[in-house]
């Protein structure tokens, strides 16, 4: 009676493992991918306003999606 009550629960054992593996896994390749832009937005009010702050002349942004100052 002893072996068999621990062939069961190792079988529960393994099968336990075996489900949260399986979750797991699943889970890990259902996540969707991260998105990506196309380019970087840039919100010329902002941008002149931070280049100003700085000391500069004023800011444009740029083809890039970036900010320049104009010194």
């Amino acid at each position: 009676m002893r072996s068999t009550a621990k062939q069961l629960r190792r079988g529960v054992f393994g099968a336990a493992v075996v489900m949260a593996l399986g979750f797991g896994g699943s889970q890990a390749l259902a996540s969707p991918a991260p998105r990506v832009d196309a380019a970087p937005k840039c919100d010329p009010r902002l941008c002149d306003r931070i280049c100003r702050a700085i000391g500069a002349f004023s800011g444009t942004c740029t083809e890039g999606g970036g900010c320049a100052c104009a010194l």
